[in-house]
């Protein structure tokens, strides 16, 4: 029982935290490298904010699984880009 966390009913997710699992994701799918750096962005800001204000928001793990996704997605990106270099290397030669 000593490790139960209690949730405030009063607080509020930061928009910031839903904003940068939302951009984290889209540049997963339909818009690489942007929508991950940007949720990358609001993640940090959105941690930020709640570590100044834990009396008003919630999300931190919102914002830690966006900043996580923005990560993957710059990772994919950047091995698909590395991929199609090769393969335009072996196509040419």
């Amino acid at each position: 029982m000593e490790n139960q966390m209690t949730v405030n009913p009063s607080l509020k997710t930061n928009p910031m935290a839903i904003a940068s699992l939302v951009l984290s994701a889209s540049g997963i799918s339909f818009l690489p490298l942007i929508g991950s750096i940007a949720g990358i962005i609001t993640a940090n800001i959105a941690l930020n904010e709640i570590r100044e204000k834990p009396y008003l928001y919630s999300g931190e793990s919102l914002a830690k699984v966006g900043r996580a996704f923005g990560w993957v997605g710059i990772i994919l990106s950047c091995l698909v880009v590395i991929l199609i270099g090769m393969l335009l290397i072996l196509i040419r030669s």
